[in-house]
């Protein structure tokens, strides 16, 4: 299989799995938080389309004025899309769509965990397709075929997808449980987004995509702006959001 199409199948693979772990969690969740069949399909369409139109689009100045090194062996670049983007406007989809049917209560609490699982899945994708990889680091012995294993390339890099789908794995069960427990209430999905930018700003300090402003990423400058606003909108969120 072709780089691209062994993405499509860990992004599909992650899909699947986030329905069925967003089903298991329907009875959990408070009943403010749960929606119509018809307002579910709406709010699930508008965050897949965001999703898909965000990751493309924050990821065009990345390609064009090549602040990615997101490429095969032969030099191409690969898929043109960040997961930051994504998850910018899916959420944003997901409000707005929701402020257009009159939907003032939270329906994160549910889809949380899944978008981790998601995620997880998607950087294995990445990990398996070549994409997205650690800068290459000077080891030897043992630890320089592990490393060289874990990359797509065969080159001894630090493994950025794979540490970045473990916290995924993680999350997913972490905020999964918070869920069924009601803890953090309708700031859960803010909360997962704030720590998710973290975790990503601080693994793009392991990856060789180039500085580009005050000694930072493209990808951490979305990442602190994107914490920024997830932080401020927990903090603003009350734990129930009546309906």
């Amino acid at each position: 299989m072709t780089a691209d199409q062994i993405y499509g199948v860990c992004v599909v693979l992650g899909i699947g799995a986030s329905v069925v772990l967003a089903r298991s969690l329907r009875s959990s969740v408070a009943p403010e938080a749960t929606l119509s069949p018809q307002q579910s399909r709406v709010v699930r369409m508008a965050a897949v389309l965001g999703a898909v139109a965000g990751s493309i689009l924050f990821e065009i100045p990345a390609d064009r004025f090549g602040w990615t090194s997101s490429a095969a062996p032969d030099g191409r670049l690969l898929m043109g899309r960040t997961v930051i983007g994504g998850l910018a406007l899916g959420w944003a989809a997901v409000e707005l769509s929701k402020r257009a049917m009159g939907i003032r209560s939270s329906t994160a609490v549910q889809f949380t965990a899944p978008v981790a699982l998601a995620f997880a899945f998607g950087r294995i994708g990445c990990a398996l397709a070549g994409c997205c990889h650690g800068e290459i680091v000077d080891a030897s012995g043992s630890l320089a075929k592990a490393l060289a294993f874990l990359s797509f390339d065969g080159a001894v890099r630090w493994p950025v997808p794979w540490v970045e789908s473990l916290f995924d794995f993680a999350a997913a069960f972490i905020f999964s449980r918070a869920a069924v427990v009601r803890a953090l209430g309708t700031r859960l999905f803010p909360v997962f987004v704030t720590a998710w930018c973290l975790v990503r700003f601080g693994l793009e300090w392991f990856r060789d995509n180039r500085p580009v402003l005050l000694g930072l990423t493209y990808y951490q400058c979305l990442a602190v702006a994107l914490a920024g606003i997830a932080a401020v909108v927990a903090w603003k969120t009350p734990r129930v959001t009546p309906r």
